[in-house]
């Protein structure tokens, strides 16, 4: 075939990928007519896709082509051709007619059309058994659709497989069992879920049918998101821990049968996942309890622990007078923090996101029924967990802006927000807490106005060495033996959450003993002044003298977390190691090179000179002479002159102020000095 354009080429491969060979003729392609064999009459305009044969009269747009060729294939398709491909693919025969499939003989493959909700053919897949990857493939030019969505039913639950053939197996199982209520569409691929497929959905019980494993588990989680508050009811499968990787409805129905028992077994595997609060399967009283189920599946150490613990007291909190508690769960990838975040997803009063959009949080799109589709509308008195904030960071710095600003207004607990089509937002007294999972990026976001509102929790402090071999291990060996361990961990949580929620007693809450009241002043002294920022111009001069906040939001914030994390481990008071873990999270809080300059500083009364800190802390000198300087305009060090023995200049050394010394001492801060 003679070159064409890229645009006109676009237009005749709808054509060329179902066999017509087509030679350039001008402003049309020309070739040999697939419905009637005659050589050389068969006419394809190149910039419009149209075709029209001279000898047979067939003529149309591409989508009339895919049609026709479907049809053609179909009624070319033997008895016997059909019931040597439904044995082969697991599918009743009765199916594969119903559905318009057919063999294609001279390319030796199979074509299935795609229909979309008014009946008409949107796209033609092809199936060849001979290609070692790709077997299923669209048409080109051909978008992907929702499969089945033109056969869905007005009632009844709608079941959504993950791809076409498990759709079909699917299928073939409701006539065997006698089921006809049900409805069956498919996803072309684990991760693809289209906004205009929503309202197919709306009001409806749904089922998702995904497969085992990793991309299946994800694409499950983006559609219940998707679906909560649409859908009438989410239920999807859960695996058993013995299946296989990549397991999916057709090999469990290749493997049962096409039979009642099998419609059965499949019944037995799914749960719920609407979100609506439900009774829990098993009983967790105990902090101790929800720590043992973890430990038989991850790799938990003492830091993980209080990570799930302040997880857990974060939930908890809402239920506590004050500000909202939100919390970064700070940690690399693969620590283990987003299996620790995704064991909520069930759980009491927890709202569990993937990732978080301004849009997702207030949404000015109008909905026929007048209700608010904003997340903000279903938060209120709820914890939001977000496995992935990290994804926040990439996004344009305007974008960021936008959900920033919405988040402080709603921290502040009244948030206005306006829409050029008219659609006004306003929550006037909207409260919830947060735990978002996010990497160290976050450590090097300087964003005050927002950092103010969110505490740190270090899931692997970065002041000591991490075990990744354990951690590596332990993962494997999940992979191996345990797959699903995360749906027992969802089990617990939700118990524990429960018992939690259903024993809370605002008049029982943990005694706050007079010496925590005097360490946390002095400690949020010091991570007030640790955080402040110090604006500097272009010629590096100090844009103005800086000033530390003054640290009221921050104490009401560790107190709060403090007398929540006692709660959950079940003391009647705050006691030292609920204590310490109060003061991990200030000082995760104040991360930075600033503060590992001033725990390094403290433990050197005398003093120490920029090359020893340099060589303590293993930080190049204009990194540690710049933060001296910002730490000397906030008043928290001072340089002074320390006269050595010997003869010559005195040597110039760095210490802490009396004022900062004083409050460490009053805070007690027992945190590990930065050693790398």
């Amino acid at each position: 075939m003679a070159k064409v354009k890229g645009n006109e080429q676009s237009k005749l491969r709808v054509f060329t990928h179902h066999g017509v060979s087509l030679n350039d003729s001008g402003s049309q392609a020309v070739g040999d007519c697939p419905f009637c064999d005659k050589e050389k009459k068969f006419y394809v305009s190149k910039s419009r896709g149209q075709y029209h044969c001279k000898v047979c009269g067939v003529k149309g747009n591409t989508y009339t082509f895919l049609s026709e060729m479907a049809k053609l294939c179909k009624d070319a398709t033997s008895e016997k051709q059909f019931k040597s491909f439904a044995k082969d693919r697991g599918i009743d025969v009765n199916v594969l007619k119903r559905n318009g499939l057919g063999y294609d003989g001279a390319l030796e493959r199979w074509l299935m059309p795609v229909l979309n909700s008014e009946g008409n053919l949107v796209n033609l897949m092809t199936y060849d058994e001979s290609l070692e990857k790709g077997k299923t493939r669209s048409t080109p030019t051909c978008a992907r659709h929702l499969y089945g969505v033109n056969k869905l039913a007005d009632s009844g639950p709608i079941y959504v497989c993950e791809g076409e053939w498990d759709a079909l197996a699917l299928e073939s199982l409701l006539d065997k069992a006698g089921v006809t209520t049900a409805s069956v569409v498919a996803v072309p691929g684990a991760e693809t879920f289209k906004k205009e497929w929503v309202k197919h959905f709306d009001k409806r019980d749904v089922i998702l049918l995904y497969d085992n494993d990793a991309s299946g588990q994800d694409g499950k989680i983006k559609v219940i998101e998707i679906l909560t508050d649409k859908a009438k009811s989410i239920r999807s499968i859960v695996w058993p821990s013995t299946t296989p990787e990549k397991y999916d409805i057709r090999d469990l129905i290749s493997d049962h049968g096409l039979k009642k028992t099998t419609w059965k077994r499949l019944q037995e595997l799914l749960q719920d996942d609407s979100g609506q609060p439900s009774k829990p399967k098993i009983k967790r009283t105990s902090f101790k309890s929800v720590l043992k189920d973890f430990k038989a599946s991850l790799h938990f150490d003492k830091d993980m622990e209080e990570a799930l613990l302040i997880t857990l007291a974060t939930v908890i909190s809402n239920k506590i007078p004050g500000d909202p508690l939100w919390i970064y769960v700070v940690g690399p990838p693969g620590c283990g923090k987003s299996m620790m975040l995704q064991s909520f997803m069930h759980a009491q009063e927890c709202i569990f996101r993937s990732k978080l959009t301004a849009t997702s949080l207030v949404s000015g799109m109008r909905q026929d029924d007048g209700s608010d589709p904003s997340l903000l509308a279903q938060l209120d008195e709820c914890t939001l967990v977000i496995k992935d904030f990290t994804a926040v960071k990439a996004l344009p710095l305007v974008v960021q802006e936008n959900l920033y600003g919405i988040l402080r207004d709603a921290y502040d607990g009244n948030v206005l927000v306006e829409y050029g089509n008219g659609v006004k937002r306003n929550y006037p007294k909207v409260h919830f807490s947060i735990v978002a999972g996010i990497t160290d990026v976050v450590h090097g976001d300087n964003r005050a106005a927002l950092g103010e509102r969110f505490l740190k929790v270090e899931v692997i402090p970065s002041d000591r060495e991490y075990n990744q071999e354990a951690q590596i291990r332990a993962s494997l060996t999940n992979a191996i033996a345990n797959r699903r361990a995360e749906d027992g961990l969802k089990d617990s949580v939700q118990a524990f959450i429960w018992h939690l929620s259903e024993t809370f007693d605002l008049e029982k809450l943990p005694a706050v003993p007079p010496w925590v009241v005097d360490r946390i002043v002095s400690l949020c002294q010091i991570i007030g002044s640790l955080r402040a920022s110090v604006l500097r111009e272009r010629s590096d001069d100090v844009s103005y003298r800086p000033r530390p906040e003054i640290g009221t939001r921050l104490a009401n914030q560790i107190l709060k977390l403090g007398r929540a994390c006692a709660l959950v481990a079940g003391k009647d008071e705050i006691d030292e190691d609920i204590y310490q873990i109060m003061q991990k999270v200030a000082f995760s809080t104040a991360h930075g090179y600033q503060s590992d300059i001033v725990r390094e500083l403290v433990h050197y009364p005398k003093g120490l000179t920029i090359e020893e800190l340099c060589q303590n802390l293993q930080l190049t000198t204009s990194t540690v002479h710049r933060r001296l300087d910002d730490l000397q305009q906030l008043k928290i060090v001072v340089s002074q002159k320390r006269k050595d023995k010997r003869r010559g200049r005195p040597t110039n050394v760095w210490k802490v102020t009396d004022m900062m010394r004083d409050h460490w001492d009053k805070a007690e801060v027992n945190i590990r000095r930065v050693i790398r």
